[in-house]
């Protein structure tokens, strides 16, 4: 019998690992969770008609968590507002933690976080990507439709924030993930199909 796949794909804010997981579920024929989307559909309101809502808002229940309504304007603003609001609550990623790994037991997903290599206690293969700066606000710039030296304050701004909180929160810089993955992919200069492959590869080698 085959073994069930449980990947976790983490990176830096930009990387393109949301959009990688997209990509790479629809190639393997894997569902797959990307927790930056919960973010953004708690922010935009769109949170309840998503597949994973009634078990997260069991685990929410469990932790006597209440989730916050808020409203965005678009993707990036929802993570700022959370982060502003809920997201400094350690409850909160606890949830989503618990998520994830309730989602990993299942088997046969792609679960994408900037935590998830050292969250999912069942994954099968880690992935991180990483990426020269300029890259990543670049295709932020693009994405959201804003300019680039918006992309650059707003990517800089988020990633320091993420690492301070997320320290504070869990004792360690997330970026040093990089060391506990399988493997390492340097998107700068790559396309999504191309990364998309690359991973296939390392999947079929291995």
């Amino acid at each position: 019998m085959e073994k069930k796949r449980v990947i976790a794909i983490s990176g830096q804010p930009g990387a393109g690992s949301s959009t990688l997981a997209q990509l790479l579920a629809e190639k393997l024929g894997l569902n797959h969770f990307i927790v930056g989307r919960l973010f953004k559909d708690l922010a935009l309101g769109t949170i309840e008609k998503q597949k994973y809502y009634s078990l997260f808002k069991k685990i929410c229940k469990e932790k006597n968590l209440v989730l916050p309504s808020l409203t965005a304007k678009n993707d990036e603003d929802a993570v700022h507002k959370v982060w502003a609001t809920i997201g400094k609550d350690k409850k909160f990623h606890e949830a989503i933690d618990g998520l994830q790994n309730e989602l990993a037991k299942k088997g046969n997903i792609i679960l994408e976080g900037k935590l998830s290599i050292r969250i999912i206690k069942n994954s099968s293969v880690k992935i991180w990507l990483t990426s020269s700066f300029k890259s990543r606000a670049e295709r932020q710039a693009q994405k959201n439709k804003i300019s680039f030296e918006e992309a650059s304050r707003l990517i800089e701004i988020r990633q320091e924030q993420e690492r301070a909180e997320w320290q504070r929160i869990y004792g360690f810089d997330y970026w040093d993930q990089e060391f506990e993955a399988d493997l390492v992919i340097d998107t700068t200069d790559k396309s999504p199909q191309e990364v998309c492959q690359e991973i296939t590869r390392f999947l079929n080698n291995n």
